[in-house]
């Protein structure tokens, strides 16, 4: 078995990939939801970025997590969202990334239009 750390939307995970024989299909060695503490995430080295103690965004601003383009911005200024919900498209390295909203509010501000080329911690829009 290797080890690895593979780093997703600036979260860093350790993942353990084992090499089977072509035919043989291994069934989990662990179920992920009864080993919930070996699942967590590794925190980086960087601090994450502050969010507040309340579940409303509170004029949190919301960065790009890597260089890429934005494809589609979903969402207008004055717009209520949810904790989830779609906002934007940046695409990266051919792939489209949903950038979603990190908490309930109202979208106040949008500080990028669609086909702009962004950079890693850009202010994309704020909550």
């Amino acid at each position: 078995m290797n080890k690895y750390e593979v780093e997703i939307d600036g979260k860093l995970y350790r993942v353990t990939i084992e090499e089977i024989s072509e035919g043989e299909r291994s069934e989990p060695k662990n179920n992920p939801r009864k080993n919930e503490e070996q699942n967590k995430t590794v925190q980086k080295s960087e601090p994450a970025p502050s969010t507040p103690s309340s579940n409303s965004g509170n004029g949190q601003k919301v960065t790009a997590p890597m260089p890429g383009n934005v494809l589609k911005v979903a969402v207008k200024e004055g717009q209520s969202v949810q904790k989830g919900d779609m906002v934007m498209i940046l695409e990266a390295m051919k792939m489209e990334n949903e950038i979603v909203a990190p908490a309930d509010g109202t979208v106040s501000a949008i500080h990028v239009a669609e086909g702009q080329s962004v950079e890693s911690d850009d202010v994309l829009f704020e909550i």
